[in-house]
Formats: structure tokens, sequence, C-alpha cells
């Protein structure tokens, strides 16, 4: 028994022949040995494949008014729910089992430029598909033309490659990059009432920095493949400084400076589908300058509101 609010509230035990199943819920097991097996760079490999199911599905539906459930294990995935929502998990499913993560597999390289001027240079074979975030743009890139592109970008002198040793993916497996610097600021500067103490600074600790998740798929028939996208960028752009007379100061007491920070924020998550034939070139926007993964000296400049163009390509790549 539990209290919430007003309401008392119980709690026990449901026999298993009385689990709710009115919406015509059932139980089904699936086999995810064959490809968790096969993952042999990921501890827990089955994580994308429960991540893929709720990209799917959905979040809303494993805690609305349907009584159901979700266990993804090592070898398995346990699911009670409607046989419409089955149907969706077993398709999940099979581009994970039936498409040897370790043949097909995902390079993916993330970096930025200073200036989106580099359209004017689009080599023929880039071709635009739909992109929904404001400020994003998206292209798929045949296989002539990708070099041609490249030499495009990394002859820019801002041109900053964020995963210059970026492994192959397998299959369904996410690529996560987090970068950050732990970032300091006196936000106040208080005497406690009555405690005679001095002034006391309010020491602010955050994170500057960016993260970015890519996690491919390859379809079922090997002929296309789905992505999402997810990126944050935390950026401290400056600080504002000014002096205060300290909260619960008695007497004379000297002014203490406190400061205010000017960050740049950026959040992005979208969901494309290309075919294998060629590659996915992202722009997620103008987003705050990235933290270099190959510097640590240069890691988020302040005083700087500098802009830069972060751009994400997925290439697809088939080992015999």
């Amino acid at each position: 028994m539990f209290l919430c609010g007003a309401r008392v509230l119980w709690a026990q035990n449901v026999p298993a022949m009385s689990i709710p199943a009115e919406h015509g819920q059932i139980w089904k097991k699936y086999n995810i040995l064959p490809y968790t097996s096969r993952v042999t760079n990921s501890a827990t490999p089955q994580r994308a494949v429960q991540d893929w199911i709720l990209l799917e599905t959905g979040f809303d539906i494993w805690h609305a008014e349907i009584p159901a459930m979700l266990n993804v294990a090592p070898d398995c995935v346990n699911v009670y729910h409607t046989p419409e929502v089955q149907k969706q998990i077993e398709g999940v499913i099979a581009r994970f089992v039936n498409v040897d993560p370790m043949v097909h597999q995902f390079r993916v390289s993330v970096f930025s430029v200073g200036s989106p001027l580099w359209r004017q240079k689009i080599p023929a074979g880039v071709e635009p598909i739909r992109s929904e975030s404001l400020g994003s743009q998206a292209w798929v890139v045949l296989p002539d033309a990708l070099r041609s592109l490249l030499e495009i970008f990394r002859a820019q002198h801002d041109f900053v490659n964020h995963t210059a040793e970026t492994r192959l993916l397998p299959n369904g497996q996410p690529m996560r990059i987090y970068l950050a610097r732990q970032r300091e600021y006196t936000r106040d500067v208080f005497s406690p009432v009555g405690s005679g103490k001095p002034p006391q600074p309010e020491l602010v600790r955050f994170d500057d920095g960016f993260g970015v998740e890519v996690m491919p798929l390859v379809s079922i028939d090997g002929l296309y493949a789905d992505a999402q996208i997810k990126m944050h960028v935390n950026h401290l752009d400056r600080v504002i400084s000014m002096r205060i007379v300290p909260l619960g100061s008695v007497g004379k007491v000297q002014s203490e400076e406190i400061e205010t920070p000017v960050v740049g924020q950026f959040r992005f998550r979208e969901r494309y589908q290309w075919s294998l034939e060629n590659s996915l070139l992202v722009s997620v926007g103008i987003t705050p300058p990235l933290t270099s993964a190959g510097s640590v000296s240069g890691l988020n400049l302040l005083n700087s509101t500098k802009r830069v163009e972060t751009l994400v390509l997925i290439e697809y790549r088939k080992l015999y």
C-alpha cells in the first residue's frame, strides 16, 4: 500500500491467468541470438534491437491504456502486446537476424566547415532528398561523385573531421560520440543570514561540448537502409561579468564579481532512408562549433560566437 496525494492505492500480485488481454494481447518470444552472437565489438549488442523496436513502434504504446511488456535480453526479445504490434516487432527483428552484421557495415563521419558556400561547387551525382528539421538539408551521393565531394570539403581551410578514427559499424549498431569539457562560472555571491561568514561564491558547472548518435539499419532485402541521426551541442560563447553587493551582507561590504553565461545550444533528431548503392550526406544545420576530437587545447574557445555547418556522412560497406 502507498499514498498518492489524498488517495490510498493498493498493489498486489496478479496471477498469471489474470493478466489483462481484453485488447487481444498475446505473448511472443523472438530469438535474436543469430544477431547478437555475431557482434563482437559491443558488450550489449541487444540494446540496438531494443532501440529500433522503440523507434518503430513509438514509446507511447508501452505506457498507454493497453497493458503491455517489452523485455530485451542478450538472446531473446519477450513481448506482450496486440497482434498488430507483434507484426511490427517481427519485421524489425527480421532486419537484424536475417542480415549478417559483420558483412553489412557502415562508416560514419562527422565533420564541420566554416561556411555553407561549398554548395556552389556541388558535383553531378549529388541529389537532394527530403529533410524536415529547420535549417537541415540532405543528399544521396552517387559513388562516382563521393570522391569529388570529399575533395571539395577537405580543400576548405576550416574543414575539421571529428571522427578521424571511426571504425566500421556492424549493421544495426549505433555510433555514439560524446566530447565535452566541464566549464565553471560564478552564478552568485551571498552571505548566509546571521552566519557572520564572509560572502561565499555559488559555483556552477556544466558540460561544454557535443554528442552525436547515428543508428543505421539495412532492409531485409538488402536494397536500402534507414538511419536515425541525433545530435546536441552546448557551447559557451562568452560570459557577461558584473559586480554586485552580496545578498545577506551586513555593514560596509565590497562588491563581488559574478558571471552570466551566453550559451549556444543546438538539438537535432531525424530519420532518413536511402538506397545502399549510394551514400547519405546530411547537413544538420549551422551550429555552434564542435569540440575537436583531435585537439584538447582548442576545446570550445571562449569569447567566440562563431558558427559552423555540421555534416554527417554515412557510407555503406559490404564485406565479403
